[in-house]
């Protein structure tokens, strides 16, 4: 659940899928992939010594993912590797 990787109820099969980490400063890094019939999901946050959180994470082919960060509006991205520095 802290990695965020999340089925969407309304696309079963990971066509569409919910990305919502939930880092924790406490825990300091999250790691986690999930094998989808289109590839894998991958979503990896950690905080960096200055208290920054980095996000990594993988959306494959011919899927779609909606992103959701607390403060932010949601965000649908397509498939590739993603960057993002975060709470």
């Amino acid at each position: 659940k802290m990695a965020g990787i999340r089925e969407d109820p309304a696309v079963p099969g990971f066509r569409h899928f919910i990305l919502a980490p939930l880092p924790d400063r406490r825990v300091g890094r999250c790691s986690a992939t999930y094998r989808s019939p289109y590839g894998v999901v991958a979503s990896d946050w950690q905080y960096d010594g200055a208290g920054r959180c980095h996000w990594r994470f993988t959306v494959p082919a011919n899927t779609v993912a909606t992103v959701r960060l607390p403060g932010l509006e949601p965000k649908e991205l397509a498939a590739g590797q993603y960057e993002l520095d975060i709470a």
